[in-house]
């Protein structure tokens, strides 16, 4: 029968933390790329939006569908499909922490291997910048049908362009444009291209921290490098660093960034040159304070990752590659991916492959993506590396260290931790990156800083082990780490230890015991340990094991035993003993722990060897059979998600069935059964099974004519304006949670009634949007139900109240021309196919009709859209045209009563939040249990786009669906809002060409039952501003000090408290900001967020930030801003200081356009304010300039206090146009603010 099943295992992802929002594996204070050589450092623009206020992507997928996602400051994200070339959305997935968008037909190629997840894996592309603002193309790596393994390399395919050869994988690179990824789907459906990845973009992630893993003991014995090579792979190197004099032997620049004239691979971005002085720096700037692991030994650097401190795997692959070539005894890799590798991906799989064929030890960061389980990244996840964790500088787990073990076979990743916390090392000359300290030395945080301390370690083994090879020095390195009190997933062994390392003491060749994934009735399994006594006596060991796996079953321990748990080794000699598992005797499952050796004479002296092994777990097959409403075997999806391991399994019903073979497990299973209508979808009717016990082949089986309906009402009349309905499920640290029916265009909703879960949570939430009627039928003084849904958005009806009515039949050209409709409203069915409604609506506009209401000729919800048609059009159900065609029978001359509204002026956003599935339900929304909004949808111009939404987030959830409407034009609307277990966010896109920019949003927050709150988009005086956001403050909103580092975050667009937005560099608009101290300047960026250094002593400071607009912007109003704040600032005492910049609000009382009557004056309120966490001076005064012939000349618009801290100018009357304001508020300590708004408002009609 035909099946689709869609299995995987995705890790779990911690999703922006703030130390680590844009640069996936490098630490605090990573948000700035290259600065010019003045000290400042701007940040990229991404999207739009910034890190501090969030970010909006529009994202094309390899299947052609194209996607929004939006992620705000907290984390939490909403998605939803702009256009869908199968006519299908793609199912919306969260789990934890990153969201997928999944088409249908792609499902089988995940599944398969042969499509690459991140293609789909929305959070992953944004966050890359693989977004449609950042690039119009796709990078890829693609490998011939027989696969990689075969070191062939294959052909470009059909509308792609070839980019590098990679020999080592058997893959080439290759750059598809947006508008040819089709090309690459139809040869992946055709089979072929055997494999296509993502070309991933890959980001880079003392004086306490080397004496932490033991360095100066091996100094003291001669032991600094010496005679090793280290090649370091990052984002180049500052020769200039006085740390790094005569340390660097050979560079290479493997990006797209040109270096200066006579120099190589050079590091604009910061990181590169902090982790190599951590591995070889003299630390001649701070008198050797500040020196590296083994500054004895020669540095490589290649310059992978580029100048915004990130680079695509074909860029590392060949720096690898390079190195190899070159001789390094060591490679330091400290950057990585921020999606969950299973090692067979192309950097790891090029890792493995340059291992085998040489000595060169890969020393890899695990990635920043804690500190969850199962989030190791690549190349981290290759085999041969030593993967890196961090820990803090009193050896506590860092808790943005990535954990294993690594997903698909548990194996031991990291194999060791070594401090990432608060590492100080070299500054590259005119970078911010990090928190900075002086011009020399810089402190991060991440696992990038961990994996050059063991880089180095492994240099001064390396030194005094010459021939030994890569897999002994990292068995070495491994075995001789010291223990945590800590699980095997953070440490592997522990934190890597020089000193011991390099120590005489017994040491075993086998660092990590790999037993691999075991089938479950497979023959007991053994490894061979060897012990080697370099000592002068002889050395008894007591050899035991400490392995388990998690879960409550009291089945913990596997079936495992040393068979020599004692070893006698003589001076100079070596033993050995095995260590056996047998799989049939052990429950399935992944287990993890340490076989230790001790030598009783000395209890403080242990050999550790980590291990992890999987024992297969029976395979049972699940069988799902459904019926629809309409008693016909049904489609739909069907959702199993493991609880106790996170795997999730999708399957598809074709035919009324389907099934899926998973391991065996507690699972929740969630199944949609749809009912198919002509054109859409005519009802969802979904089930669950919370704690589905799989243990044996077993069949699901489900009518939904059994199932009961789930509705809201409202107070107030209201349209059916659609529905989302998901669940989520949260186990522990587990949880999933996926939108699992969307109900647009009428279709129904219900449900069967489920079971409580035995343990954690089972959430079914609905959100319902319903809008106030646009139009009001009366025909014979009754209303008809439901009214009608408008097709020809932006184009209303809004002629007489009153029309006679003409049936036109199926609105052939015959029918038409036999009536006469000129003037009248004309009423037809449709018939035929989709393209019949097109012909209809061309020949009622032809013939003059007034207005045209198209009845559905069947029972089923139907829509049409005419977008920005001549002609009003509205769709009506069946039943409607039928009660129409009745009243005209009766009396020929029958007049339609009508009711208009160009749009609506009331809305419902509603949501309900259920434990499990209920058994049908009517939500009745109460006005006294709801909150309010009073909303001005103000009109900038006339092309302005007229797209809204409202964004909820039910529960605990990180994921939010978006429930959209589109006006026709200015209005005041009230909202109101369910305001319990729902926050709340805005949403919206203003430019009518590209939906994609300018979008403007709200701070995420919740409503209170019974509150009123008024909200006005896009009007008067808008300027840069601080709005009201927490969990922002280390990217300089508010804008504030820490240290000598002045950091700064704001948008251009200040809506409202928490209503903002941003300007768009690619339509023309500019930003500039600069910061001056004493005048002079120092350092100036081209967005609206940066990071400047500063001398520590107190000082002046002007802050000013412009902005202009271009050609391209959607306002004709606030066309250019310019805004300066004067205050003093010095090094704070504590870590940091927010700085006084004083924030203006305004209060001006305008109509809908933002205009002010002509010829009369008008009072204008300023509101000086603080932001969060400044002692307020106050004792405010001002002065205010207008402007009505854009800034030729300027008026004095006198200024006096109104109370309540409010200052009240006077604003003379002028004619027709626009009115620009200048204004200077200086408050009692002497901080001031300069502002200029040009065309701040109208004057006069729009």
């Amino acid at each position: 029968m035909p099946r689709t099943i869609l299995s995987w295992h995705r890790s779990r992802a911690r999703l922006l933390v703030p130390a680590a929002a844009t640069a996936l594996l490098i630490g605090a204070g990573g948000t700035a790329p290259a600065a010019d050589p003045a000290g400042a450092a701007a940040a990229q623009v991404p999207a739009t939006g910034s890190a501090a206020t969030g970010h909006s992507y529009q994202l094309t997928l390899l299947t052609g569908d194209v996607v929004i996602l939006h992620v705000a400051p907290d984390g939490r994200q909403a998605a939803w499909a702009q256009t869908t070339p199968s006519g299908n959305p793609p199912a919306f997935v969260e789990r934890d922490g990153h969201v997928l968008a999944l088409p249908d037909a792609a499902v089988p190629y995940v599944q398969s291997g042969v499509l690459d997840e991140r293609l789909f894996d929305l959070t992953y592309l944004a966050e890359s910048g693989y977004h449609d603002v950042a690039r119009a193309d796709l990078p890829l790596l693609v490998a011939a049908p027989d696969g990689p393994g075969i070191r062939s390399v294959p052909e470009a395919p059909s509308g792609t362009r070839a980019e590098r050869s990679l020999p080592s994988i058997g893959a080439l690179s290759v750059t598809a444009t947006k508008d040819e990824l089709s090309s690459v789907w139809d040869d992946v459906q055709a089979g072929t291209i055997g494999r296509v990845w993502l070309n991933g973009r890959v980001e880079a992630t003392l004086a306490e921290s080397v004496p932490q893993i033991g360095a100066p003991e091996a100094w003291e014995q001669g032991l600094d490098g010496t005679g090793s090579t280290v090649a370091v792979l990052d984002t180049g190197w500052d020769p200039a660093h006085p740390d790094l004099a005569g340390q660097v032997s050979g560079a290479r620049n493997f990006t797209e960034d040109a270096d200066p004239e006579g120099q190589a691979a050079v590091d604009r971005q910061g990181h590169g040159t902090h982790v190599a002085a951590t591995v070889a720096g003299t630390g001649a700037a701070s008198g050797g304070t500040h020196r590296g692991v083994a500054p004895g030994a020669d540095l490589l650097i290649g310059k992978v990752l580029g100048d915004d401190g990130s680079g695509y795997e074909d860029w590392i692959i060949a720096g690898m590659e390079w190195a190899v070539e070159q001789g390094a005894d060591v490679v330091s890799m400290s950057l990585g991916t921020d999606w969950a590798s299973d090692g067979t991906d192309p950097m790891s799989q090029a890792v493995d492959r340059l291992s085998a064929e040489s000595d060169t030890l890969f020393v890899v960061a695990a990635g920043n993506m804690g500190p969850d389980e199962g989030t190791v990244g690549s190349p981290g996840a290759a085999t041969s590396a030593l993967t890196v964790g961090a820990v803090d500088k009193q050896d506590q787990p860092a808790s943005f260290s990535s954990r294993g073990p690594r997903v698909g076979d548990g194996a031991v990743k990291p194999e060791v931790v070594a401090p990432g916390v608060g590492i100080v090392a070299a500054r590259a000359a005119g970078t911010a990156l990090g928190s900075l300290l002086d011009e020399h030395y810089t402190s991060l945080n991440g696992t990038s800083m961990a994996t050059p301390h063991v880089a180095g370690a492994a240099a001064i083994l390396a030194q005094q082990h010459p021939d030994w090879t890569d897999e002994r020095l990292k068995q070495r390195l491994v075995s001789s780490s010291t223990p945590l009190d800590e699980a095997v997933s953070f440490q592997g062994a522990g934190r890597v230890d020089v000193a011991a390392a390099v120590g005489e003491s017994v040491a075993v060749d086998q660092g990590v015991v790999d037993f691999g994934q075991l089938a479950m009735d497979a023959p007991a399994v053994s490894r061979t340990l060897t012990y080697h006594n370099p000592t002068d006596r002889r050395v008894t060991l007591r050899i035991s094991a400490d392995v388990t796996r998690p879960g409550g079953d009291g089945r913990n321990t596997p079936a495992m035993r040393v068979r020599n748990p004692v070893l006698s080794i003589p001076p100079g000699g070596s033993a050995s003993t095995r260590v056996e598992v047998s799989a049939e005797a052990s429950t399935g499952g992944s287990y993890s722990g340490h076989i230790t050796a001790q030598d009783p004479r000395d209890r403080d002296a242990a050999i550790n060897s980590v291990t992890t092994f999987t024992i297969e777990r029976p395979v049972h097959t699940v069988t799902v059979d459904a019926v629809g409403r309409d008693g016909a075997p049904a489609r739909g999806e069907v959702d199993l998600w493991n609880t106790e391991t996170g795997e999730w399994t999708r399957a598809f019903m074709s035919g009324g069935t389907t099934t899926a073979e998973i391991p065996e497990g507690t699972y929740t299973v969630v199944t949609n059964v749809e009912t198919a209508g002509r054109d859409t979808t005519a009802s969802f009717a979904l089930a669950a099974e919370p704690d589905l016990r799989v243990d044996d082949d077993l069949t699901l089986a489900y009518d939904a004519r059994d199932a009961e309906p789930v509705t809201v009402t409202t107070p107030r009349e209201a349209d059916d304006g659609g529905f989302d309905a998901v669940w989520e499920r949260t186990v522990g640290e587990q949880s999933m949670r996926m939108i699992i029916a969307q109900g647009y265009d009428g279709a129904d909703l219900y449900t069967l009634p489920s079971s409580r879960p035995k343990n954690g949570t089972f959430e079914f939430s609905t959100t319902w949007q319903r809008p106030q009627p646009l139009l009001e039928v009366r025909a014979a003084g009754e209303r008809l139900l439901p009214s009608p849904r408008l097709a020809s958005a932006p184009t209303v009806y809004a002629g007489p109240d009153g029309l006679p009515l003409v049936d036109v039949g199926t609105g052939t050209p015959d029918e038409f021309a036999a009536a006469d409709v000129a003037g009248k409203a004309v009423l037809v069915s449709r018939h035929g196919d989709w393209e019949t409604p097109g012909e209809q609506q061309r020949l009622a506009t032809e013939a003059g009709a007034a207005l045209l209401l198209m009845a559905n000729d069947a029972d089923e919800e139907w829509s049409e859209s005419f977008w920005n048609a001549a002609l009003p059009t509205y769709t009506v159900d069946r039943a409607f045209g039928e009660q129409l065609r009745a009243a005209l029978a009766a009396d020929p001359d029958l007049e339609l009563d009508l009711t208009s509204r160009r749009d609506s002026e009331y809305s419902y956003q509603l949501a309900f939040t259920e434990d499990g599935l209920p058994g049908g339900v009517t939500y009745v929304a109460d006005h006294d249990d709801l909150a309010v909004v009073e909303s001005d949808y103000r009109q900038a111009s006339e092309r302005m786009g007229r797209r809204e939404a409202w964004i909820p987030y039910t529960g605990a959830s990180a994921l939010g669906s978006s429930l959209s409407i589109s006006r026709n034009g200015p209005v005041h609307r009230t909202e109101y809002l369910s305001a319990d277990g729902v926050d709340w966010q805005r949403f919206a896109q203003p430019h009518p060409e590209f939906p994609n920019m300018y979008w403007t949003w709200s701070s995420i927050e919740p409503y209170a039952v019974g509150t009123s709150t008024e909200q006005v988009w896009w009007g008067p005086l808008i300027a840069p501003g601080m709005p009201a956001l927490t969990g922002s403050e280390e990217y300089g909103l508010p804008a504030a000090r820490f240290r000598d580092a002045i950091r700064v975050s704001l948008p251009q667009y200040l809506y409202g408290p928490s209503t903002y937005g941003f300007n768009q560099e690619q339509l023309g608009d500019s930003t500039e900001l600069v910061l001056r101290r004493e005048g002079v300047e120092v350092g100036r960026a081209s967005w609206s967020e940066g990071q400047f250094t500063v001398p520590g002593a107190a000082a002046d400071f002007e802050l000013s930030l412009e902005t202009t607009a271009g050609r391209g912007n959607f306002s004709d109003l606030w066309t250019h801003t310019a805004t300066t704040w004067g205050f003093r600032s010095a090094r704070p005492a504590a870590d940091r200081e927010v700085l006084p910049l004083i924030q203006l609000a305004y209060g001006l009382d305008t109509g809908l356009y933002n205009e002010v009557p002509a010829g009369a004056s008008y009072p204008l309120e300023l509101r000086p304010s603080y932001p969060a966490g400044v002692e307020a001076p106050g004792g405010f005064t001002a002065t205010a300039e207008v402007s009505f012939d854009d800034g030729a000349s300027w008026q004095p618009a006198p200024v006096t206090p109104a109370g309540d801290g409010v200052l009240r100018a006077a604003v003379p009357a002028a004619g027709d146009g626009f009115a620009s304001l200048r204004v200077t508020v200086t408050d009692a300590a002497g901080n001031t603010v300069r502002q200029e708004i040009d065309r701040a408002w109208r004057i006069g009609a729009a």
